[in-house]
């Protein structure tokens, strides 16, 4: 009896050993090469947020583009005048 577990210690020593210490050491080679789980960035602040403007800021802002928008269509309706008053049919050649 004792000879057939020599028989059956011997095979796992040969089969089963060597498979599994190559496994360790690999789990060992790889946990020490493998780079940590932390992930490292750049701490950037935020701008801080500007408050809510009130009514009178809002509409500060809000009328000071009307004003532009206005200003442009108004240049834009002087040159469309001028325009037409160049091409009338009184002016135009040969009457």
């Amino acid at each position: 009896m004792s000879s057939q577990w020599n028989a059956v210690l011997q095979s796992i020593v040969r089969g089963w050993f060597p498979i599994s210490a190559a496994l360790a050491v690999g789990f060992f080679v790889g946990s020490a090469l493998r780079e940590p789980g932390i992930a490292q960035a750049e701490i950037r602040r935020s701008p801080p947020r500007a408050a809510m403007q009130s009514g009178a800021a809002r509409s500060q802002a809000t009328l000071s583009v009307i004003s532009a928008t206005l200003k442009r269509i108004d240049a834009r309706l002087a040159r469309f005048e001028q325009s037409a008053a160049q091409n009338k049919p009184g002016n135009a050649p040969g009457r």
